[in-house]
């Protein structure tokens, strides 16, 4: 893998392609994961990159 992508770059495609087969809960434990994993400023990473819809500050990793 390329390591200069970062998280998101990496699991980025296959990340695409789950979501879609998920509930909403287990999306949102997903993308809260993936938020966390990024780091700094991983929220809005993961929302730019999925086009998650943000109900508050706290959503994805609230889940968690």
């Amino acid at each position: 893998m390329d390591t200069d992508r970062g998280f998101l770059g990496q699991l980025g495609p296959s990340l695409l392609k789950v979501l879609p087969m998920l509930d909403e809960r287990s999306r949102r434990l997903v993308l809260g994961m993936a938020a966390e994993a990024e780091g700094n400023g991983g929220t809005g990473r993961v929302v730019a990159l999925t086009g998650a819809s943000v109900t508050g500050p706290s959503w994805l990793l609230g889940q968690l």
